[in-house]
């Protein structure tokens, strides 16, 4: 991927709170930001495969004027630290800090932008701050226990691809997590530490202090299946399933977030699962500022090849013009 002659890409070490963090700002060449954008990726193998996208949007949202700033989060990548190692806390303070280094080099907005889990933290890790401008929320993890049932079962269908069977169950994986074993997931080793943080989990808990830009992907109208008929296939699939938390029929309609129908932009249903709706009318009725987007991409954070999403790098750019404006 070659970079456009009017940014810069520049790679660097910064130290952490428990260890060296690669990091990567990409920005507009020989002007000014006007603000920064933290981007917190996905746990796992969902941010290896989500990479491209996240460099594709990063690079224009940099070509559009914005200081965009990418870290690989302690015990993942290239940042030091064993996956083993990963605590939620850890994650939550480095991004604090990361956000801090973009105001310190920023007088315009800072923004949080994450995808899936990184979702999850940026939500988390907004709330310790009274500065950030607006999030950015690429398909968000609802609820942190069915998300780690969802990791369990990956590595239950990955040992019955490896051995021809698997002798162990979702149950059975949590009582070793208990007993304080780590798990062997996709390559990624998971703590009951990190586990126990998951579990605890629930986006609807929190309630931002800035606006929130929503976007949920959804192909089920490509498929001509509804939302729980594909869910169904997914779930079948070794555990291809996008959000485990959020699998209810979708709702009638499009929502109305922020004053603004899903409208132009939307997959073809241009609705909102119902724990999405839910979590959104509840921080609307809090006075939280929400607009969203159902777009028609395909879940790139866990496909077997390596997908785009045009309309959501579109989207996500208008999102982020509003928040200049």
């Amino acid at each position: 991927m070659s970079s456009p002659p009017d940014i810069d890409l520049i790679p660097q070490f910064m130290e952490g709170c428990a260890g060296s963090l690669f990091t990567l700002r990409t920005q507009p060449r020989g002007r000014p930001a006007k603000g920064g954008i933290l981007y917190l990726h996905p746990y796992g193998e969902e941010m290896h495969k989500s990479r491209r996208m996240a460099a594709l949007q990063a690079r224009r949202f940099a070509a559009a004027g914005w200081s965009v700033l990418q870290f690989d989060l302690y015990g993942s990548g290239d940042s030091e630290g064993d996956a083993g190692d990963a605590r939620w806390a850890i994650w939550r303070d480095d991004a604090l800090a990361m956000t801090e280094r973009l105001r310190q080099s920023s007088d315009g907005p800072i923004v949080l932008w994450g995808l899936r889990l990184g979702a999850s933290l940026a939500v988390d890790a907004a709330q310790q701050r009274d500065d950030v401008r607006a999030l950015l929320l690429w398909q968000p993890v609802l609820n942190g226990e069915q998300y780690l049932t969802h990791l369990l079962r990956l590595k239950l269908a990955g040992d019955l691809v490896k051995a021809g069977k698997s002798a162990a169950s979702t149950q059975d994986l949590r009582k070793a997590l208990s007993a304080g074993e780590s798990l062997e997931i996709a390559g990624n080793r998971l703590s009951p530490e990190l586990a126990d943080a998951m579990t605890e989990f629930r986006l609807s808990a929190h309630s931002p202090k800035a606006p929130v830009h929503w976007m949920e992907m959804d192909m089920s109208g490509r498929t001509g299946l509804s939302p729980a008929g594909q869910q169904a296939i997914l779930t079948t699939a070794l555990g291809r399933m996008k959000h485990p938390e959020s699998s209810d029929q979708a709702m009638p309609g499009p929502l109305p977030l922020g004053g603004r129908a899903c409208g132009e932009g939307c997959g073809p249903t241009g609705r909102f699962s119902n724990a999405v709706s839910r979590i959104i009318q509840h921080w609307q009725t809090a006075g939280v500022a929400v607009t969203g987007r159902v777009l028609a991409c395909p879940d790139f954070w866990q496909s077997q090849e390596i997908q785009e999403c045009p309309a959501l790098v579109d989207a996500s750019l208008q999102a982020m013009q509003a928040v200049a404006a």
